[in-house]
């Protein structure tokens, strides 16, 4: 088993992806002189990929997803519903209580929506960490980054509120609203909500390991009225010059899906994207990669904001 990233040199933030024992195979056995060969040829596969053929089918109608996990933590309706998800916050939290705050309610919604899927991701074959709180405290952090402490009213004036990385670099996210954060070696998703004077509320998520062609449903998360992407990755079974790649989602409402194939080596190169109709229900996405030799990817996949969707499977043949 080896992994495309070591976070003692990358970074304590790296999210890494367990790579097949043939990946890098051709670079492994070029002589220390020869860098600049080594470089094309693990690059080729990239520079070269096409994508082909993509086409959606609809399976069926109903939105009805079957295998979805609690967060474990609280007693919540199984549900990618944020509103139900809100409405047993509103009956659990007793709101007349001196030590309890309305922002509490979308904290804990959104808590228990992050904490179910990291649950759904680790059954997948992955790990990422997840939270939601107040900003404030500050009480957010994955094992990668952290919220940085801010009040409401800060937020609320820069329009932003601010994530910290373990290695001290920063990153944005708009306040209200809600930001893919990619960099070279780390896979991040985080939002901004609730903005009052003294306290926002904050949620994120790290990808730790990402799970690879994963068989096992897996939610999107819909926070505040913004859905998330997820991260799986494309690991082929053998060196090839076609994979043949399939998604079954379930979607609440048709919609038009992004998806983005990233590099495994740099996460913030996107090397080939596209954007499909997704219909109401059931559906599978097929397309085709092609490529002098089709490497190990990562496949990010971004519903439209305000859609309730879960991933179902992700297929790569070979």
């Amino acid at each position: 088993m080896k992994y495309n990233f070591d976070t003692v040199e990358r970074g304590v933030q790296a999210s890494k992806m367990e790579m097949p024992d043939w990946a890098g195979r051709a670079e492994q056995a070029l002589p220390g002189s020869s860098g600049t060969v080594a470089d094309t040829l693990s690059s080729s596969g990239e520079d070269t990929l096409k994508i082909r053929g993509v086409n959606t089918s609809q399976d069926s109608s109903t939105y009805n997803p079957s295998g979805l996990m609690s967060s474990a933590v609280k007693d919540e309706p199984i549900t990618t519903d944020p509103s139900r998800h809100s409405d047993w916050a509103e009956d659990s939290i007793p709101l007349d209580e001196p030590d309890m705050a309305q922002w509490m309610v979308p904290a804990t919604t959104q808590t228990v929506m992050l904490q179910a899927l990291r649950n759904e991701y680790i059954r997948a074959g992955g790990s990422l960490t997840a939270g939601a709180d107040g900003i404030e405290k500050p009480g957010v952090s994955t094992k990668s980054a952290s919220f940085k402490a801010q009040k409401g009213s800060e937020i609320d004036s820069n329009g932003k509120g601010h994530i910290v990385f373990k290695d001290g670099s920063e990153a944005s996210v708009s306040a209200p609203g809600a930001e893919t954060i990619i960099t070279e070696d780390s896979l991040n998703y985080a939002s901004v909500s609730n903005i009052q004077e003294d306290i926002a509320v904050g949620s994120l998520y790290s990808v730790q390991n990402l799970a690879n062609n994963p068989s096992d449903p897996i939610r999107f998360p819909t926070v505040s009225g913004n859905t998330g992407p997820l991260f799986v990755g494309h690991k082929p079974s053998r060196p090839s010059i076609l994979n043949r790649a399939s998604a079954t989602i379930h979607s609440k409402n048709a919609q038009t899906a992004e998806f983005k194939l990233r590099s495994s080596r740099d996460y913030s190169r996107v090397i080939r994207s596209f954007s499909q109709e997704i219909p109401k229900g059931k559906s599978t996405t097929t397309f085709r990669a092609l490529a002098l030799g089709v490497d190990p990817m990562v496949l990010e996949i971004n519903p439209q904001d305000g859609t309730q969707a879960v991933l179902t499977d992700y297929s790569v043949f070979p």
